[in-house]
């Protein structure tokens, strides 16, 4: 750890080490910290500031490759900041913590459209199967307005993510049935519906997510039940599948057995083919087809 900088090595490695939130949820608390971090920085000069927040963002933009919103969205805030006023080191935190602000505003505007298209979309669904725990789809299952509603949730090994999507559910009153992440396909046919979130997607559409959603999406074409990704524009990348890079986790996670011909890998994400999904709920709509690759669509 940097003794220099002890508050941005904190962030760093709170932002690494975060492997419960989704793309969407950890972008916004990074921005949180982001602001956090401005307002330690009112005993040097903005000059020294901005250079400071500048290659912290740096460092963070690059320190989860799965997770488009993070390289996006912290490459939109780097261009912004290099505009802000460091004519006054007060002026120039308040115009900081205000990006932040309004990046985040900005991220909680496409969450709200993409709950009200999703709730129209599954207004009749009764029973939908998912996979780990995204923060918007956590809103669109509690947001839709059909009672008695069924879910069938995967713990989401290794993480567990799934165990607090459960444990959200059931305290606003859903039935949850929750399973190993195994028994996705022996419970596929009570489903009829599949939604998950997505941490990118790729050039071509295919999806960037908890490791164990590609055989779900498979399952969910074997069974003929609609495979619904959640992803607004900030997931959007230019990359290939071969470009892409999966996240690994420490191996101690596994609890793997030892022994010298044992190699454990904790893969934390995998690739959903395009051709899989029935559709994706957007800030602007469903949409059959990707409609981004590395160009997005203006901000709301």
């Amino acid at each position: 750890m940097n003794q220099d900088d002890p508050l941005a090595e904190q962030i760093l490695l709170s932002v690494k080490n975060d492997t419960q939130s989704g793309a969407t949820e950890l972008i916004r608390n990074t921005l949180s910290q982001l602001a956090k971090y401005a307002e330690s920085l009112r005993t040097i000069s903005s000059f020294h500031g901005k250079i400071r927040l500048l290659s912290l963002a740096e460092r963070l933009s690059f320190l989860r490759p799965s997770m488009a919103p993070m390289q996006r969205v912290l490459g939109d805030w780097q261009i912004k900041l290099e505009d802000l006023n460091t004519s006054s080191n007060s002026i120039f935190i308040a115009q900081v913590k205000d990006l932040c602000c309004q990046l985040i505003e900005d991220i909680n505007t496409r969450q709200h459209n993409q709950i009200n298209h999703a709730v129209k979309l599954l207004a009749t669904t009764q029973v939908i199967l998912t996979i780990s725990r995204s923060s918007v789809v956590d809103e669109i299952f509690k947001s839709l307005p059909q009672r008695p509603m069924r879910f069938i949730v995967c713990e989401s090994r290794p993480g567990y993510e799934g165990r607090t999507l459960a444990t959200d559910l059931a305290s606003a009153d859903m039935f949850v049935d929750y399973i190993v992440d195994a028994a996705s396909g022996l419970y596929m046919p009570q489903a009829d519906a599949v939604v998950v979130g997505a941490d990118a997607i790729l050039a071509d559409g295919s999806v960037v997510n908890k490791c164990g959603t590609s055989l779900l999406a498979i399952a969910a074409q074997h069974f003929k039940v609609p495979f619904y990704v959640v992803a607004d524009s900030s997931k959007c990348t230019s990359l290939s599948s071969d470009e892409c890079i999966l996240e690994q986790m420490p191996v101690a996670e596994l609890n793997a057995p030892t022994s010298p011909y044992i190699h454990p890998h904790n893969v934390y994400f995998d690739i959903s083919p395009a051709y899989v999904v029935t559709a994706y709920l957007t800030e602007y709509g469903i949409e059959t087809q990707w409609p981004w690759s590395n160009i997005m669509r203006p901000s709301i």
